[in-house]
């Protein structure tokens, strides 16, 4: 959507205007997540044949997609006000997946300073908890137990 040549900028501008004047942290206002149902596609995803269920923490421009508590950036708190995570995460269990999440923001690291990094620390019960570390340097993944 910032990229002049790719198809995504154009069809930004075309709809919305210029990036600079309405850009993501604009757009994510509109996104509801409305007609998302994590429990169908859950199943959908185990008549596939899927054994386990992975999501992806954070979305364009490091939206968290959980209650994050380090950062106001998060889907609970703009764009769908929904926990995304918590939502995959009953629907897999409650179907019998294995679950995990996955920290892809290693493109945004150069972006304006700091790096985000993560730390996932076990907290029991299969369950981990997110906070930031200083000592990370690439994207991490994790596994529920």
């Amino acid at each position: 959507m910032y990229s002049q040549e790719h198809g995504q900028y154009k069809s930004h501008v075309q709809d919305y205007g210029h990036p600079s004047e309405f850009g993501f942290k604009d757009v994510i206002h509109e996104w509801k997540a409305e007609n998302w149902n994590p429990d169908n596609l859950i199943v959908l995803y185990k008549q596939a044949g899927a054994q386990y269920f992975f999501a992806m923490t954070n979305h364009h421009d490091n939206l968290d997609l959980w209650d994050s508590t380090y950062q106001p950036w998060n889907s609970v708190a703009v764009g769908p006000k929904k926990n995304i995570i918590e939502g995959w995460t009953k629907a897999a269990r409650e179907h019998g997946l294995r679950f995990g999440v996955s920290a892809h923001a290693s493109h945004a690291w150069s972006w304006g300073g700091d790096p985000q990094r993560f730390q996932f620390q076990d907290v029991g019960g299969g369950y981990y908890r997110i906070a930031p570390s200083l000592s990370t340097s690439q994207s991490s993944t994790l596994t529920a137990r």
